[in-house]
Formats: structure tokens, sequence, C-alpha cells
């Protein structure tokens, strides 16, 4: 199971904060979809989930652990596709 609590993120180059207090539960062995607009984080959300990047407030817990970047890093691997 993965769950974010209250996460915070503003990268350095943005005036202002793409996620402002977004929390998500997502069980194993269930599909979770993550859709937005463009420009409304959803890219930035998958980047902290996996370890790319770090939230500036909040926390991640894989199977009920509290994981930092470098943990989320190793045990996660992210595709990116161009349409």
């Amino acid at each position: 199971m993965l769950e974010l609590r209250d996460i915070h993120y503003h990268p350095a180059t943005l005036t202002k904060a793409v996620l402002a207090g977004v929390s998500l539960k997502a069980s194993n062995g269930t599909p979770t979809v993550i859709s937005g607009a463009s420009g409304s984080g959803k890219t930035s959300l998958i980047e902290i989930i996996s370890g790319l990047s770090s939230p500036k407030k909040g926390s991640i817990y894989v199977h009920g652990k509290n994981l930092n970047t470098r943990q989320r890093r190793s045990i996660s691997g992210v595709v990116f596709s161009v349409p």
C-alpha cells in the first residue's frame, strides 16, 4: 500500500507551489489513475512518489513505513513517454 500525507511541493523554477496538501491512498492490486489538466502537478506527484524529487512538506508511506527519497528511488521505476 502507498500512502501520501499532506504533500507540498514548490519547484525552485516556479513562483507558486505545484502541490499543496495532497493526500492519497493506493492499495496493492487496485489500479490507481492520476489525471488532471496540463500543469496540475501529475508529473511532479509521480516524481515525488518515485524519489526523483522531494516534497517540501509531508510524508510518504509504503506498507506503513515512512520512506525517504533515497529509499523510494531504490524501489521505484518510472518510464516517461511523449505523445
